[in-house]
């Protein structure tokens, strides 16, 4: 059976940079294409959203009469366009009903960028060379921003879903991601992130998102361990690999000089033709691949950090009553007995860096080096303790706020402790874990009273 075939573009982009990629596809021997759509959207208008795009998106399928049956279509995204097709897909169908069949993950933004919120000077200059006067989209940047809460609802929508309700693997959508491992060229490359394909980190990438909820309740007034519970992907869920020595640019293809690696070419064709027979050893294919693609380069990367292992780990804190809690502070603590109870290393070096989402700052990204981590915490016995202070914070005695969160304590059950033998679950090489913390938000009686009237 013939298949038709959509590349869609990322931010700042046009369908003109895929002309190559479109050529290539329909060379392929081994594919009947029937049709092959190359989308063009507006990205650097200041005034369009997400909820726009979704729609109008919709809209372009409908009047090219594309197949509506489920795992009818396959889909090329870049960058951005990852969101874009997510969004459209959950808002307009079910895991059952959805048209996509196979969804090849070029560079996808999956978790945002580091350079979305670093204003019109940059984010212009990328797009647009040194011009003036220019839009750069300014909504859907506030969605590309790390920690931005819209990828966070996005993310419960289609890649926290279980059962019946899961939207990717065999019988489902057969999703493939794959990144490069090399920072941009010149001036670009020497403030890109490490870890990073110059534009997209490769934790941030990686669709196979992890979730951990800690919960602090008082019942009767009395302060608990914090409730933990932990939650993983699926087996076989989305398959995921980095290639080494392509950037954000280089993977799609765009010139006639790329990509650089020439193992690129053969990913895409062979993630356009999987089956839900092949798919669980397509997954373990390409996690062997990933593995030893930085393996090849921490070998021969002499020290470059950029090689390393990180955890993008994204932070949302709110109260028992859902409200967002904006002023707080985390701070980490190391059991390490090489080097004793609290580690300036691991803030000085583990934590690679913290932003707090411009809109909303309960919502924050903890760039972690799991790589220095796991030098620090190596054998059993260590582990890591996570004290959080937020504010208004309850005091006793004369002048107590009436409203407020308990500092922590020196007890270690009253703090979230994570010992050696549990630390690879929460932090992970190349992948994203959402921590969703809940705090009990204390509310005194002098709040709200009633007295009786004699």
């Amino acid at each position: 059976m013939k298949q038709h075939t959509i590349i869609v573009h990322g931010w700042s982009d046009d369908r003109k940079s895929f002309e190559n990629l479109a050529t290539y596809v329909r060379s392929l021997p081994e594919r009947q294409v029937d049709t092959i759509y190359l989308a063009d959207w507006i990205s650097l208008n200041d005034d369009v959203t997400y909820r726009d795009l979704t729609f109008a998106m919709q809209r372009a399928w409908l009047a090219k009469q594309l197949p509506t049956t489920p795992r009818s279509v396959d889909v090329i995204g870049h960058s951005t366009a990852a969101l874009v097709v997510r969004d459209w897909m959950t808002t307009y169908y079910t895991a059952q009903t959805c048209p996509i069949h196979r969804h090849v993950m070029l560079a996808p933004a999956n978790f945002g960028s580091p350079l979305a919120h670093k204003g019109r000077a940059w984010t212009g200059r990328l797009a647009k060379g040194f011009k003036s006067k220019f839009e750069t989209g300014t909504q859907l940047l506030k969605g590309l921003e790390l920690a931005s809460p819209y990828v966070w609802q996005l993310a419960e929508k289609d890649l926290l879903t279980r059962g019946v309700k899961r939207w990717y693997g065999q019988d489902r959508i057969l999703c493939t991601c794959l990144i490069g491992n090399a920072p941009y060229d010149g001036f670009p490359g020497a403030i890109s992130e490490d870890g990073s394909d110059g534009t997209i980190r490769i934790a941030g990438a990686n669709p196979n998102v992890s979730r951990l909820n800690v919960i602090y309740d008082e019942p009767n007034g009395q302060p608990q361990p914090p409730a933990l519970k932990l939650i993983h992907p699926p087996k076989h869920f989305v398959a995921f690999t980095s290639i080494d020595g392509e950037n954000h640019s280089t993977i799609t293809m765009n010139r006639k000089t790329y990509p650089r690696n020439d193992h690129t070419l053969a990913l895409i064709a062979e993630a356009l033709s999987q089956t839900d027979s092949t798919w669980a050893n397509w997954c373990q294919n390409l996690e062997h691949d990933h593995r030893d693609t930085w393996e090849h380069q921490a070998k021969h990367a002499d020290g470059d950090e950029h090689y390393n292992h990180y955890q993008d780990s994204i932070v949302r804190v709110r109260d028992q009553f859902d409200q967002p809690v904006d002023d707080y502070l985390l701070e980490f603590k190391i059991n390490d007995r090489d080097r004793g109870g609290f580690a300036r290393r691991f803030h000085r070096h583990a934590i690679r860096k913290v932003h707090v989402h411009s809109d909303d700052p309960s919502h924050r990204s903890i760039y972690v080096d799991v790589t220095t981590l796991f030098d620090d915490i190596d054998k059993r016995g260590e582990g890591l303790k996570i004290e959080l202070t937020a504010s208004p914070i309850m005091t006793k005695g004369r002048g107590a706020p009436p409203v407020g969160y308990r500092p922590p304590t020196a007890h270690q059950d009253d703090a979230l402790f994570i010992p050696w033998e549990q630390l690879a679950s929460v932090f992970a090489a190349d992948r994203t874990m959402l921590i969703d913390i809940q705090l009990h938000r204390v509310i005194t009686p002098e709040v709200f009273e009633l007295v009786s009237h004699v």
